[in-house]
């Protein structure tokens, strides 16, 4: 066995310098991530619907109290997703960070939104439905929410359930975004019949295969021919993911923003 020398065992002032340096550069980025990302996140949060407990991921502006009134953002996650992994691929708490929103990701039943649900799980859309009626309570409870403001965005199959939320309570809804989403059933045979003309952003990769341009073509026709204002982006080059490389929570956003309930 080698043995080792107790003055090449002991690090020398210049290591621990080093790690020092280091520790330190580490500690000062945390600080300075924090100080950027002007919100606190609530990583699990739970709200009771039916009986039944549901989790939710919430992010806070910093220096939220009763006095401050805030605009909602409920973000809908894609099949077999978390809500953790939402706010991983959309950077969507940067966005309520600078924008000073409240932002809610709720997280589906086996992680999946109607009328997807896996077969272990029979009920269909109601539960879910229930949950953004209970979550948008629940948050107007507890913060100063614009109730005239309050928005939804989604991903593939969560854009598919912000499409089935603006047909279900379009009322409660100033304006939606879905990002690879589709029309999902009963909602192309049976049309949309919304009560109020929720204003909504349709937005696919013209290289998504798995949610091609023509299935998200065939949900603007049908929005617009019900009288919803409608708002088709198709982004070259990009696939089935959520486009960040073009800016896409700042196009979001200007269109949500534009729009109030009366």
């Amino acid at each position: 066995m080698t043995e080792v020398s107790a003055s090449r065992a002991t690090p020398s002032s210049k290591q621990l310098l080093a790690t020092v340096a280091c520790v330190g550069f580490g500690l000062g980025l945390f600080i300075w991530w924090q100080t950027r990302l002007q919100a606190t996140v609530f990583p699990t949060e739970f709200v009771m619907v039916d009986g039944a407990e549901r989790r939710y991921r919430l992010v806070v502006p910093k220096g939220v109290d009763r006095a401050t009134t805030l605009s909602l953002v409920v973000a809908f996650h894609g099949a077999g997703d978390t809500a953790e992994q939402m706010a991983e691929q959309t950077n969507l708490d940067r966005l309520a960070s600078s924008q000073g929103f409240l932002l809610a990701y709720p997280e589906g039943r086996f992680q999946s939104w109607p009328p997807f649900i896996p077969p272990e799980n029979p009920s269909s859309i109601d539960p879910d439905l229930r949950l953004f009626d209970v979550l948008c309570a629940e948050l107007s409870r507890r913060f100063n929410i614009d109730r005239r403001r309050i928005y939804v965005v989604g991903t593939s199959q969560g854009a598919a359930f912000v499409e089935l939320l603006v047909a279900k309570r379009s009322c409660a809804i100033a304006a939606a975004a879905a990002h690879s989403g589709w029309l999902p059933k009963p909602l192309p045979s049976e049309g949309i019949h919304a009560d109020c003309k929720t204003p909504i952003l349709l937005i696919v990769g013209s290289e998504d295969r798995q949610v091609p341009p023509p299935i998200t073509e065939e949900a603007v026709r049908c929005f617009a021919r019900e009288g919803h204002p409608v708002e088709y982006l198709k982004i070259p080059g990009v696939g089935h993911r959520w486009a960040l490389e073009v800016g896409i929570n700042a196009r979001i956003w200007t269109f949500l923003s534009a729009y109030r309930l009366p």
